[in-house]
């Protein structure tokens, strides 16, 4: 059986904390059509500390950014504090071999997108540790 991705396993661990937006979180872009509001995640590589000896630890790093697209600058922002903690609740979460062991979340910026459609969007970078 192969393993799941970090971010699979970050997703699922945050889905029951934003129900309202389970069905909208998706990788790198959003449906520019589909239902608001709505969640986008991009991660970076995973980072491991390679020890003196020359082997990596078991333990690896990695930022994931979540965008949180909303109508109103409101909603983006509520949205947001559930997504961050949902995320910060996170820890300890496993599946399929993966365990989340740490979390911290920072650097939250706001936008607002096009004065055309009033689109508003949130954004924060959470650093996971996990095995």
């Amino acid at each position: 059986m192969a393993s799941a991705s970090i971010e699979s396993v970050v997703i699922a661990a945050i889905k029951p904390s934003i129900a309202q937006v389970s069905d909208r979180i998706t990788p790198v872009k959003r449906d520019d059509n589909g239902m608001l509001p709505a969640v986008v995640y991009e991660s970076g590589k995973a980072q491991r500390t390679q020890m003196l000896s020359g082997s990596f630890s078991d333990i690896a790093t990695v930022n994931i950014q979540f965008t949180v697209f909303a109508r109103t600058y409101f909603a983006a922002k509520e949205l947001l504090g559930q997504l961050d903690a949902a995320l910060v609740s996170s820890r300890g979460f496993s599946m399929s071999g993966l365990s989340i062991l740490a979390v911290q979340t920072n650097g939250v910026t706001e936008q607002n997108e096009s004065d055309s459609d009033n689109l508003f969007s949130a954004s924060l970078v959470a650093e996971f540790k996990f095995k």
